[in-house]
């Protein structure tokens, strides 16, 4: 997929710091040092800029991050094609980073939801290890496969909206985690 717009005008050098935590507790770091292709007075190129961070972001695996870069490339600059074009083939339903089978995207976002209900009752922003990782996940699954996936065409049929309230409305009881 080429996801470059490159601008011929480099006015300096830029370097970007991305830290992931991965869900083991791994830190990695990377440093993107790449000349810039911006100008203060050249809203298009600003956007021809951002919409290159957004594919290195997306290349390094960084996917939330990249669909921030590829709107604010379009802010920027709103005929900006290519970021029009990254944001759509990258982005899902619901506004995340699509999954590698588009089959597996609402499963994520039922997933990401209740992860993030888990994360808010217990005061984190992370899980602490490989076995939270899987026991959470795995109770998810399990409501999931008991409730979603014998029902999964109303997902065919249901809005984005009336999708986050049918996902939102079963309860887990984190608190005992």
């Amino acid at each position: 997929m080429d996801f470059f717009n490159f601008n011929p005008l480099i006015i300096s050098f830029v370097s970007l710091t991305i830290i992931n935590s991965s869900l083991v507790g791994i830190t990695y770091i990377f440093t993107f040092d790449f000349g810039l292709f911006i100008s203060a007075s050249i809203p298009r190129a600003r956007s021809d800029c951002l919409n290159d961070l957004g594919a290195l972001s997306w290349e390094f695996n960084f996917r939330d991050v990249a669909l921030v870069y590829w709107r604010l490339a379009i802010k920027e600059y709103p005929k900006n094609i290519k970021a029009k074009e990254n944001l759509k083939n990258c982005s899902n339903k619901y506004g995340e980073p699509a999954s590698p089978n588009k089959l597996f995207d609402d499963i994520y976002h039922f997933q990401k939801i209740h992860t993030r209900k888990y994360f808010e009752i217990k005061d984190k922003i992370e899980f602490s290890s490989p076995e939270e990782v899987n026991k959470i996940v795995g109770i998810i699954n399990e409501t999931w496969n008991k409730y979603i996936a014998p029902e999964k065409d109303k997902l065919d049929t249901f809005s984005v909206d009336e999708i986050n309230i049918w996902f939102e409305s079963f309860d887990f009881n984190f608190s005992n985690q």
